[in-house]
């Protein structure tokens, strides 16, 4: 439990993870993320682990993938009902 809450904090904090984000959408690791947050690299975000950071992205995979299982199921479902109507 003590794991879900840690790996959550991104979550909770929306700027934080929204500067993560951009930072990780413009190629910075999370190396990168992480040790710029330590050097005070914006005031007020705080710091964030490493392993936090992969967390976030590895949540992020995990809501694009299910999202593509959803459509794609929307998908095939859909089809058969297109060319019965058509």
């Amino acid at each position: 439990m003590a794991r879900s809450l840690r790996d959550a904090a991104l979550a909770r904090h929306v700027r934080l993870a929204r500067v993560v984000r951009d930072r990780l959408a413009e190629g910075w690791s999370s190396q990168q993320n992480s040790g710029w947050l330590k050097s005070a690299g914006e005031r007020g975000l705080g710091v964030v682990a490493i392993e936090m950071i992969y967390a976030l992205v590895f949540r992020a995979r995990q809501t694009v993938e299910e999202l593509w299982r959803i459509l794609a199921r929307r998908r095939k479902r859909q089809h058969p009902l297109r060319a019965a109507l058509a």
